[in-house]
Parts: C-alpha cells; structure tokens; sequence
C-alpha cells in the first residue's frame, strides 16, 4: 500500500529575508540526517546564488555538499547522487527518498514530500494558503508547523 504524497508547511515568524536562508539551510540539514536527498527549487537566480553561498558557510564547523543546476536530474544521478542537495529552478520528477524544498510561487507535484516555507509578510502567507488548498485539492496529506524563533 502507498502512502499519499505529503506536503508540510512552515509558517516562519520572521520577515527578514536572511532568517529565511537561515531555516532553509537548516531544514535541509535535518532532511539529510534523515536520509532523504533534498531538491531545493528556487525560481529567482540571486536566491539560489544566496543559498549556494549559505549552504557552505551556514556553520562554522562544517557545510552541506550540494551543487545548484539548471538541467534535469536522470537515471543513476536519481538513483545514485553525487551531492544529496541540489539547488534547481526546474520542476522536477523525484523518486520517494527526496525531499522537495518548494521556494517557486506554484505549487510542486512531482514529488512524494514537499516542504513549503512562508515567511511571516502578507503576501508569503496569502501564496501559502493557495498552495495548501491546492495541495489538499491534489489530495496530499497536509501539515503545517509555525516557527517562533
């Protein structure tokens, strides 16, 4: 029996942009000590440059391997990652042990786990919502986490 495809929604109690990448870098290192592979899709070039820099220096003592890419995953580059993080604008189909970090404005259904993240400005939270009835409309099951610090 499959389970349904899974969307989590992280409601982040800041605006900044920088705590932003911060939780980001975070979350995919959770994802990883999880061992998922993680599929970051950002649709605007400076937040993924950003990201590629954070990734590296986010900790003192250690950074996260991960390659940003414009071209389509394939066959043993699914099956057999030479980083466990890409940083991607595509939408990209993904076998069940990645993990989908959704940074785009639509809504991502090419993957079996989705990680939406809204930061606490208006328009973030009006986007989160269409996404979340989207996702419930798509009949993923939904879960939404609110980040106070």
């Amino acid at each position: 029996m499959t389970t349904a495809p899974s969307a989590s929604f992280y409601l982040l109690a800041s605006t900044k942009y920088r705590d932003l990448l911060e939780f980001i870098c975070k979350l995919t290192e959770k994802v990883l000590y999880q061992s998922h592979f993680v599929y970051i899709k950002c649709s605007q070039s400076d937040q993924a440059n950003d990201l590629d820099a954070l990734l590296y220096s986010f900790r003192d003592d250690s950074f996260l391997p991960h390659q940003k890419t414009s071209k389509p995953l394939t066959g043993p580059v699914l099956d057999n990652p030479p980083y466990p993080i890409f940083i991607s604008p595509l939408n990209q189909a993904l076998p069940a042990n990645w993990v989908v970090i959704n940074l785009a404005p639509d809504h991502y259904t090419n993957a079996h786990r989705i990680i939406e993240i809204a930061t606490n400005e208006e328009v973030n939270r009006q986007l989160a919502r269409q996404k979340f009835v989207q996702y419930r409309q798509l009949g993923f099951q939904l879960q939404t986490h609110r980040i106070e610090e």
